[in-house]
């Protein structure tokens, strides 16, 4: 989604020192499967914590590969204020959707359903001053923001994934505190393409817990079990409740997962990894949070649902809780393995620095960054990953894409980028974007100028004009030199 015309720095090097940089990101371009994946800033980033990313498609026809969605709290994102909600074409933030039926927070985004255009975006959303609720979860579309049926209202979603449970037709199942016509609430809510349904809740005793996180598993892989939908939450604080923290859905009922049973405590985030990649053993789940085993001790933040469906600790512990996870192969036909990406408020994996966000490779863990300048840092108390996606700006292209964190943090690595940031091979030179329009909304005007010196005062790595690694008077006049220039 290319907003303004991009800008052939090729033709209009900043500065010697500029073009010996954009030289030498071509070159690592060429050599692609050598990169070195690292931290890069998101242009403004954004004004507060992202929670939620997914891809839509068909949303833009000059993006072919899709539009990443970006979901939170914040309410100003890349300089504008696109609201909780906002679309990313790897370099810029914008909403060009219109502004969608909501006033509090996204906390899921994804895809409308396998193979059609468009996407959803899902959280909670206060009900409007006339009164009127709004829904729950809302389809996007190249011309905007559309209820999907008759579905839940007034109520909180943290999750949103696509699941076939036996069959035809592949469902939308929602988890959180969720209802349809249940007093109270549910956990789970699932849409056909016509209709809405009511999971049944794991245990009576349901209420104040919520599912925040789903997951599809085979946990018998070629045996007789079929995949089946994995939920995680705060569910199951009772002695006698019989699901706890974690339950399989087979598309009829809910039964506990793992032994021993979690107790206490959160399951915030699940995901599916091979540890030995195409070794002899299956995929295993992954469970992240903060929780404990048999009431009193305190367990690790990350556990592994091993082949006997018992739990295991993967490698060194990480010292506070885990919030997201995916999977990603930063380096594509590099060296680097597919691996874990794990991001939460931890600060150490053993006794090695992390801080926010570390990569498990099913034999160790990584930090991401150089040393001294690992993981996220600067927000204070707090400072952390909360959501994590993965999005291949460039589809079939060279480059194997980014994985995109959001949390609460001023710095990835040494690049300054509020809240939102890119790990990974850099991008192409020719995606930049035109560079005096600092705002990014297709003219330049002065604003511009107090766009850019906003980002002089920061210090952030757009604001080094001429590349020299000093924020000093030169840059103004590169940017006013670019800025005469104009764009193409």
């Amino acid at each position: 989604m290319h907003l303004i015309p991009e800008f052939n720095l090729s033709s209009r090097a900043r500065s010697s020192a500029a073009r010996a940089a954009f030289i030498a990101l071509s070159m690592s371009w060429s050599l692609q499967a050598q990169c070195v994946p690292g931290w890069g800033g998101l242009k403004h980033g954004a004004g507060w914590q992202a929670l939620g990313f997914g891809v839509a498609r068909g949303l833009n026809p000059t993006e072919p590969n899709g539009t990443l969605m970006t979901g939170g709290g914040f309410l100003g994102l890349a300089g504008q204020w696109p609201q909780r909600i906002a679309f990313c074409d790897g370099e810029s933030f914008a909403n060009p959707y219109g502004r969608p039926p909501l006033n509090s927070s996204v906390n899921a985004a994804g895809p409308a359903a396998p193979g059609e255009p468009g996407g959803i975006i899902a959280g909670f959303f206060y009900p409007s001053f006339a009164g009127v609720e709004l829904p729950t979860v809302v389809r996007v579309e190249s011309d905007g923001f559309h209820a999907i049926g008759d579905g839940p209202k007034g109520a909180v979603a943290y999750a949103a994934r696509w699941h076939r449970p036996s069959g035809p037709p592949t469902r939308l199942y929602l988890g959180g505190r969720l209802h349809l016509v249940t007093p109270g609430g549910v956990g789970a809510v699932s849409w056909d393409g016509a209709f809405w349904q009511e999971l049944p809740s794991p245990n009576l005793s349901w209420l104040p817990g919520g599912i925040y996180d789903l997951a599809t598993f085979d946990d018998d892989g070629p045996g007789p079990r079929s995949e089946a939908l994995y939920a995680g939450g705060s569910f199951g604080d009772n002695p006698g409740d019989p699901i706890r923290k974690i339950g399989r859905w087979d598309g009829k009922s809910w039964e506990a997962v793992g032994s021993p049973l979690i107790r206490f405590g959160t399951v915030d985030a699940l995901a599916v990894y091979d540890d030995d990649g195409p070794g002899p053993h299956p995929e295993s789940l992954y469970v992240g949070g903060y929780y404990r085993i048999n009431g009193t001790t305190l367990s690790d933040p990350l556990m592994r649902l091993d082949e006997q469906q018992h739990w295991v600790r993967p490698g060194e512990r990480l010292n506070s809780t885990v919030n997201a996870m995916a999977v990603f192969d930063a380096d594509g036909p590099g060296p680097e393995r597919e691996s874990l990406f794990v991001g939460g408020l931890f600060t150490h994996a053993g006794q090695m620095p992390v801080h926010g966000i570390a990569r498990w490779d099913g034999q160790q863990w990584h930090a991401l960054g150089e040393p001294g300048a690992v993981g996220v840092t600067g927000f204070g108390q707090g400072t952390g990953v909360d959501a994590l996606g993965v999005f291949d700006e460039d589809g079939p292209g060279p480059n194997p894409g980014g994985l995109y964190v959001g949390g609460l943090f001023y710095y990835a690595g040494t690049e300054y980028s509020w809240h939102v940031a890119r790990w990974g091979c850099p991008q192409a030179p020719e995606r930049r974007p035109c560079f005096p329009d600092c705002d990014n909304d297709g003219a330049l005007t002065l604003a511009d100028f107090g766009c850019f010196t906003t980002n002089h005062v920061f210090k952030t790595p757009y604001a080094d004009c001429n590349a020299d690694g000093h924020w000093d008077l030169a840059d103004f006049q590169c940017f006013q030199t670019q800025y005469a220039l104009g764009c193409p």
